[in-house]
């Protein structure tokens, strides 16, 4: 079956078995979706958020890739059909995976994305003010010139000319937190430079999607994007399967994953 690599934002934050409209409308078709819990997420202790610190576009990425290529071996997925989505900064992982020659993926899904660090450092929103301290953790300060030119090395944007798969961006041009003019400047580069870019874009959207045509319209459009991925690939008889992993710097599964198959899709959760 295809597989879909699921990319968490924040990147302090962590994927549950909490219900997602966007990935049971993946799921649901038999896509194999594997949602992943990479070093600097939260939910798994001091120390393994810790491992995030300064390792955005390196470590954190690579990571990724590691799932992916430990959930075909693991028989989730087709090793040629592999793709790679997410929001915010897991639209950052999706959209640098694009640009990677050593990145797996053959598509990526790129929602509400960070594209410019040092642009989204400099711009957070005014009431993050108080608790940038994560933030600067991660990505690092704008007040050091250092840290700055890993901001514009490991961003996306700045890597148009390396992009070599197909990437569809959503987004909304409301976004408080992340801001369009991210995705409009990384649309506009990469047609300039000839690369296999596509959008959908909502006026009256801002990070989350709020309104039912909205929420139908994204993960519809995402099944659509590569015909020769998201229609025709499930075999027949296949089940759906959703997995959720926590990944360490080993790249091998960190939890111990139990399985609860029925005739609903198949479960998976790090325990």
């Amino acid at each position: 079956m295809p597989l879909i690599v699921e990319v968490h934002g924040g990147p302090a934050y962590h994927l549950s078995s909490a219900y997602d409209h966007f990935r049971q409308f993946l799921v649901n078709p038999g896509y194999g979706v594997l949602a992943v819990n990479f070093r600097g997420s939260t939910g798994y202790g001091k120390a393994f958020q810790a491992m995030g610190s300064g390792a955005y576009g390196r470590e954190m990425q690579t990571d990724l890739y590691g799932a992916a290529a430990w959930g075909v071996a693991h028989g989730y997925g087709d090793a040629q059909a592999p793709t790679i989505m997410g929001s915010s900064y897991g639209g950052y992982g999706a959209a640098m995976a694009a640009t990677d020659p050593d990145s797996p993926f053959t598509v990526a899904i790129v929602k509400n994305a960070v594209l410019d660090v040092e642009h989204q450092m400099r711009n957070n929103p005014a009431a993050w003010g108080l608790n940038t301290v994560y933030l600067e953790r991660y990505f690092g300060r704008i007040d050091r010139s250092e840290e700055i030119e890993d901001m514009r090395r490991f961003s996306p944007i700045a890597r148009v000319r390396d992009q070599a798969v197909p990437i569809l961006f959503l987004a909304g041009k409301r976004d408080g937190v992340v801001g369009f003019e991210q995705t409009e400047t990384h649309l506009r580069d990469a047609r300039a430079a000839d690369k296999l870019v596509e959008a959908l874009i909502f006026e009256d959207e801002g990070t989350a999607s709020r309104a039912g045509k909205t929420t139908c319209a994204a993960p519809a459009r995402s099944r659509r994007f590569w015909p020769g991925i998201w229609t025709g690939a499930m075999a027949a008889g296949t089940r759906p399967n959703w997995l959720r992993i926590c990944w360490t710097e080993r790249g091998l599964p960190g939890k111990s994953v139990a399985f609860s198959c029925s005739p609903k899709p198949c479960m998976a959760l790090a325990i």
